[in-house]
């Protein structure tokens, strides 16, 4: 066997071999971050030294990655599908909207955003490609570029598609519903505890925050608010006195609004807006309202951890389950005063036909304290896995009735097999049942019809001696006609 020379660049045949060779560099091998950059300072405009990116790839027309479209944008943000022209693939860039005019502190969270993700390497993370420097000078980072719908259109999908035309949900109908998305969440499950063991915390998981591929991938994305709450497990422990992630004045103030001095601390009246559809916020409170934990709502960062981001999989959980979220039709205020009292209605009320076992997953994972719910991520996927394979969950004590019905699904084929048995066991004593009646029936006419006869014949004896004496008188008589005389 021979070996062909591999070509050089420019003897490649293709549009981009007249490309500058330094533009097959990836930036991320000569991407330098300030030695101050750590993910677990406060972000202040004054603080720190800037961070340096050599820039390596360039998005303009001449450059690796060429614009196609916009896949979405949030507040300071922009997602855009980009072709990469070295390596002949899409891509997905994000990049921050307007860069010159954003502050120092978002420039730092889009840098921590990149550099978190970029360091949990699993499937369940979008994987980071490289980091660089823009034409005009804006820092953006490309990530894989992912195909699909976001985990609540999903939902919503598969509950109308489970409903069907009845408009009615049955046992059968919501488990046939509810099975696939249970996977999806084991998916996700499994990515956040891989973060956890990492010494990463999300804070702010979500439906819209997780996507699904049409091909199974079940991608968690926007970790923009994740937060180091320690070293991963694998390296040395944390020095004291870590500051949280985000340090950043109230929504009000960042709108240009006045705080109220005589305000509550953490009332969310002070600083937040009514609106129908919940956004991620970036103060006081990280999170979106109606998925943050307790601890979260209240402001208390100090118990925020990983048992914060079992409580959003818990609602997640339970929108899979219901279909939507408990507190559907409230406003962001009314959804973080009912997070504050644990005023989560329970699952039934939403579902009645959901299994007690899930039910009670779902409500571990919403437990009010963080030490009452799910130790781990992993327990969580652990358990819902174990509710799919029909085994008994640690958080719910079957009866024997339920064990039973446990193992009739889980032996499928044994059960059937006894069943049929059973049923033809039945029906043969039927049968037999049904002779032996008939039999005794005619022993019982049988036994009456020679009564009947017997008597018969005793009267019919009766008669016959009657008869008889009454024939003997008459010739005693014939014999002795003084008899009669003297009569």
């Amino acid at each position: 066997m021979t070996i062909e020379p591999v070509p050089s660049l420019g003897q490649v045949n293709d549009p981009f071999s007249s490309l500058d060779p330094t533009t097959l560099m990836p930036s991320i091998g000569s991407t330098r971050f300030g030695d101050d950059d750590d993910p677990t300072t406060p972000w202040s405009e004054a603080s720190g030294a800037a961070v340096n990116v050599t820039p390596a790839g360039s998005t303009g027309e001449g450059g690796r990655y060429r614009r196609i479209t916009e896949l979405g944008h949030g507040g300071w943000g922009v997602v855009e599908r980009a072709v990469d022209r070295v390596l002949q693939r899409e891509v997905a860039v994000k990049r921050i909207r307007a860069a010159r005019d954003v502050s120092q502190e978002i420039r730092r969270r889009f840098l921590h955003e990149a550099r978190i993700t970029s360091q949990l390497q699993h499937p369940g993370v979008v994987p980071v490609h490289e980091l660089a420097i823009g034409d005009h000078g804006d820092i953006y980072y490309v990530m894989k570029l992912l195909d699909g719908e976001c985990l609540r259109e999903h939902v919503r999908r598969q509950h109308a598609t489970g409903k069907g035309d009845s408009d009615r949900w049955t046992h059968q109908t919501l488990m046939s519903a509810v099975a696939p998305l249970l996977d999806r969440f084991i998916d996700i499950c499994q990515a956040i505890g891989y973060a956890h063991e990492r010494g990463v915390i999300h804070r702010d998981l979500k439906p819209q925050n997780v996507m699904v591929g049409a091909f199974g991938e079940t991608i968690v994305v926007d970790w923009g608010l994740a937060k180091k709450y320690r070293e991963p497990i694998s390296c040395n422990p944390p020095t004291a006195g870590s500051a949280p992630i985000i340090k950043q004045s109230s929504v009000a103030e960042s709108h240009g609004g006045k705080k109220d001095s005589a305000s509550i601390p953490g009332d969310p009246r002070h600083w937040l807006t009514e609106a129908s559809d919940p956004q991620t916020l970036y103060g006081t409170l990280v999170g979106t309202p109606g998925y943050l934990s307790p601890e979260q709502s209240l402001g208390d960062s100090a118990r925020v951890g990983p048992a914060s981001d079992i409580y959003s999989l818990g609602i997640i959980l339970y929108e899979m389950i219901g279909g939507e979220h408990p507190l559907a039709g409230r406003d962001m205020i009314a959804m973080i005063e009912a997070t504050r009292a644990g005023a989560i209605p329970p699952i039934h009320e939403a579902q009645p036909y959901v299994p007690k076992p899930l039910a009670a997953i779902c409500h571990r994972a919403l437990a009010y304290l963080p030490e009452d719910r799910y130790a781990s991520a992993l327990e969580l996927a652990e358990d819902v896995r174990r509710f799919i394979a029909g085994d008994e969950v640690s958080v719910y004590r079957a009866t024997w009735v339920d064990r039973l019905a446990r193992r009739a699904l889980r032996h499928r084929g044994v059960t059937l097999t006894i069943a049929i048995a059973t049923a033809m066991l039945l029906i043969s004593s039927a049968g037999f049942g049904i002779v032996v009646h008939q039999a005794h029936q005619a022993e019982q006419v049988a036994r009456l019809e020679a009564e009947a006869a017997h008597l018969e014949a005793e009267a019919a004896h009766l008669e016959t001696l009657e008869l008889l004496e009454k024939i003997d008188a008459e010739a005693a008589l014939a014999r002795w006609p003084s008899l009669s005389m003297q009569e």
